[in-house]
């Protein structure tokens, strides 16, 4: 039999922000994510996921100054893996930056794990060498482990092209199996103004 799972999306308010935090600590003290306060909940285009009422995502793009944006808060449980949920989530939130920012404006993404970088490249973001990355967004990283407020030393960057920020949010060839030996039958609740792009889909 199929199991079955409705994953329901929303675009954080302000009642929401004291579960996220907590849903961030948690992550953190399991050693899943580097939690990072200058990355506030307050900030960005943020977005989140339940499943029953249980927070099992989020993702946001956040405002580093000087027209540059990056993908940050950007995290799903472990359990949740391979089910398109970060994918939702950061599409979503970069669809709704497509329809607010400038011309000139840019979206990043930094991370150290390889298999993450090998995931954003296959989606068509561009690795960036490291003197071609906004000096604003080198600074943004408070707990950067050379203390200096500098990242280049640890994060990989790639730019994500502006052709790629009004790409639908649910992409049914991108929702997979939640593990090799399981049916996985998703159905993804999306607010309103992304209500277009929510259909089931089978993994």
């Amino acid at each position: 039999d199929d199991s079955r799972l409705k994953i329901r999306i929303h675009r954080t308010q302000e009642q929401d922000k004291e579960k996220l935090k907590g849903f961030r600590q948690e992550e953190a003290a399991k050693g899943s994510w580097h939690l990072d306060e200058s990355h506030s909940i307050d900030a960005g285009l943020h977005y989140y996921a339940e499943v029953g009422g249980e927070v099992i995502g989020m993702a946001a793009i956040m405002d580093v100054g000087e027209g540059v944006y990056e993908l940050g808060n950007a995290l799903v449980k472990e359990t949740f893996n391979g089910l398109g949920v970060f994918t939702v989530l950061s599409q979503m939130a970069t669809e709704r930056l497509g329809n607010l920012a400038n011309e000139g404006d840019r979206l990043f993404v930094a991370f150290r794990n390889e298999k993450l970088l090998k995931s954003f490249r296959q989606k068509g973001f561009v690795q960036i060498e490291e003197v071609a990355v906004p000096d604003v967004l080198l600074k943004s990283c408070s707990n950067c482990p050379r203390k200096d407020s500098q990242r280049g030393c640890c994060c990989s960057f790639l730019e994500n092209p502006k052709s790629n920020w009004s790409r639908p949010a649910v992409d049914t060839t991108r929702i997979h199996k939640k593990q090799k030996r399981d049916h996985v039958h998703v159905t993804y609740d999306l607010p309103p103004a992304h209500a277009p792009h929510a259909h089931s889909a089978r993994a």
